[in-house]
């Protein structure tokens, strides 16, 4: 199996439809991540509207012995403020685990070209977040 690296949060929207099978839209994503240095545990994904993250994934974190996550919220308007509400209750409980936020990014889509922000503030493609 070849191994690629995911260095910036361009790379991960891009990398998105590929580690899920399918194009997401209207959802939220978790990249479930182990060790250090970080590699793929897992990536899961949620419908905004209606879904529990933290107790969807919960027993998923706890075999995969996650250590941090990355969220990505797709969607614009109402749909990225669900979104981040959602992962604002979802990471209270996976604190209580033990398990980190690296980054939080928001996506209109995952299409080229489409509009993104970290809500960290950070510069976008900084540094690398995780490899995989």
């Amino acid at each position: 199996m070849q191994n690629i690296r995911l260095r910036t949060a361009t790379d991960v929207l891009a990398a998105i439809p590929a580690l899920l099978g399918f194009v997401p839209a209207n959802s939220v994503v978790m990249i479930a991540l182990t060790g250090s240095p970080a590699t793929l545990a897992f990536v899961a994904r949620t419908d905004v509207i209606g879904a529990d993250a933290a107790a969807d994934y919960s027993t998923a974190l706890e075999q995969a012995a996650a250590t941090s996550v990355i969220w990505v919220v797709i969607g614009a308007g109402p749909v990225a403020a669900a979104g981040l509400d959602q992962i604002a209750a979802a990471q209270r409980e996976l604190d209580s685990m033990g398990i980190r936020s690296i980054r939080t990014l928001v996506a209109e889509s995952v299409a080229v070209g489409a509009g993104w922000f970290d809500t960290n503030g950070e510069a976008p493609d900084q540094q690398c977040m995780f490899c995989v």
